[in-house]
């Protein structure tokens, strides 16, 4: 099987990644908000995270995925959004304003940096 050139992942990148990272991100933060401050502990299973866990999950993870494209290297620090950000909607604002810090940093690597 052929490896990816440069070439072929800033084609990638510039032509379907860039554009679908930007509208999904716009429902994640819908999403995000939308979970209500009051039923943050809500769990439906024992074994389930509460809301707010899951809210913490999603915008970590994917910004998390976006710095592992940026930089290269996998950070499995846990504690990405800090403590004082608690409620569904400092959630959303703090995933809005670290993914679009993210994703101009995703718009200036080139290809070699993409297929490392």
């Amino acid at each position: 099987m052929n490896e990816m050139t440069a070439e072929q992942a800033m084609s990638l990148l510039q032509n379907v990644y860039l554009g679908t990272l930007k509208n999904e991100s716009r429902i994640t933060r819908k999403v995000l908000e939308t979970v209500p401050a009051d039923k943050c502990d809500y769990r439906p299973d024992t074994a389930s995270r509460t809301a707010i866990e899951l809210v913490r999950h999603i915008a970590a993870a994917d910004n998390r995925f976006l710095e592992t494209v940026i930089n290269g290297v996998f950070d499995a620090n846990p504690a990405m959004i800090p403590e004082n950000v608690k409620t569904p909607a400092q959630i959303a604002v703090w995933y809005e304003e670290r993914f679009a810090k993210n994703f101009d940093a995703l718009t200036k690597l080139n290809g070699e940096q993409l297929i490392k």
